[in-house]
């Protein structure tokens, strides 16, 4: 077949055009997948510090949780929520005082056994449910005694030891005298306690370590609404207690 002069700058035009559709379909690619913030989480959590940057996990139960860097750790910027442990399996939900205070394995409640707090401030789980090693996302876990301290000491550096809590603290929430800058995007909310005795607690926040003391009970660390810093309990906490719990990345 004889090719013409038209021929040859017709199927050239066509090879163009292919050519600028395919430019032009890889670079809307490749824009689509640029880091970006999470609008989702932007949008529904205003307890975060919406000038940073945060990613997000999600566990077993498919809720979704604001992610953020803190010096060389990525934490969870939200308390967990979690009905099951990692392998699938159901954590018992201990509503009841007398099956909180007798208990010898994981289990978890809301705060006043009130379902509602458990989209602003997460679940209350014993350190038993802790101890399983099963209540993160897999790749996550919770954080030990020592992933704490780097944390701390991290944020000492900046801002100095009396004001850490205020740096960790959302300035969202029912913190009694208000909250705090929340430059770290820790977004720390208060999400009371349950204590051994199954008795509820409000006002401050406390959470577990993934580290037992020497003496039968485990550390952690809490947040008060009276003062800036941050604590960790002399002797640790008994197991029972009821604290929330954030995950670190492995």
């Amino acid at each position: 077949m004889k090719i013409t002069f038209n021929d040859t700058k017709t199927t050239i035009f066509c090879i163009l055009m292919i050519g600028l559709v395919l430019v032009s379909s890889c670079s809307k690619e490749a824009k689509n997948t640029q880091p970006q913030k999470e609008k989702e989480i932007e949008s529904g959590n205003s307890f975060l510090n919406l000038a940073l940057i945060y990613g997000s996990v999600t566990d077993i139960d498919g809720n979704k949780y604001a992610t953020i860097k803190i010096g060389e750790q990525l934490w969870m910027a939200e308390n967990l929520k979690t009905t099951k442990y990692n392998d699938g399996i159901s954590i018992p939900r201990l509503n009841y005082i007398t099956d909180w205070s007798s208990a010898t394995e994981g289990g978890w409640c809301n705060f006043d056994n009130k379902s509602e707090n458990d989209v602003l401030y997460g679940k209350l789980y014993n350190w038993y449910a802790v101890n399983t090693g099963k209540l993160c996302p897999d790749g996550w876990h919770i954080p030990t005694d020592d992933e704490w301290n780097v944390l701390y000491y991290y944020i000492k550096e900046k801002v100095g030891a009396e004001v850490i809590g205020f740096h960790m603290k959302s300035a969202k929430g029912n913190w009694i005298y208000g909250g705090g800058s929340n430059s770290t995007g820790f977004s720390g909310l208060p999400a009371g306690l349950r204590n051994e005795a199954g008795t509820f607690i409000p006002s401050n926040s406390w959470w577990w370590s993934s580290s037992p003391t020497t003496t039968g009970k485990a550390w952690s660390r809490s947040l008060y609404y009276s003062s800036s810093g941050m604590d960790r309990p002399v002797g640790g906490n008994g197991r029972k207690n009821g604290f929330s719990c954030r995950c670190m990345q492995d």
